[in-house]
């Protein structure tokens, strides 16, 4: 059995990489959901602090959305709840449904009740922790 040479492998080489450089690929990124993604704009209105023996243990603050012009829609707010660090946790609902988030999972429904039943049931918190009203601007 003949050993090809060593004039021979260069050809072969460089004839298999004149065909590889002549391939042309298409690389193209799009978001998961991207394309049914909707971007609305929220107001932020009260805001409350949940304290337990003198000390922040989380938060809970209004959105209210807004319609294309702009105009308000009360009908459509809900109550972001936040741990201590300002971590979005989850969010009760204009219904009082309470719902956790994690990472990398569908929303998880906890109760239906009051905002402060449900921020205290994402937050994990008892009864004895108290809502302290926050200005906004602080």
């Amino acid at each position: 059995m003949r050993r090809p040479t060593r004039l021979a492998t260069l050809l072969l080489t460089g004839l298999l990489a004149g065909w590889l450089a002549g391939c042309a690929t298409k690389s193209v990124r799009t978001p998961a959901g991207g394309a049914l993604a909707v971007v609305e704009h929220a107001h932020a209105g009260n805001q409350f602090r949940f304290e337990l023996d003198g000390r922040s243990v989380g938060e809970i603050m209004r959105f209210t959305p807004q319609d294309t012009q702009g105009v308000a829609q009360p009908e459509r707010a809900y109550w972001s709840v936040r741990n201590r660090y300002g971590q979005e946790l989850g969010m009760v609902d204009r219904l009082g449904r309470a719902w956790r988030r994690r990472p990398h999972a569908e929303p998880e429904w906890l109760s239906t009740g009051t905002v402060t039943e449900g921020a205290r049931r994402i937050l994990g918190l008892s009864p004895e922790a108290i809502l302290v009203e926050v200005p906004l601007d602080s």
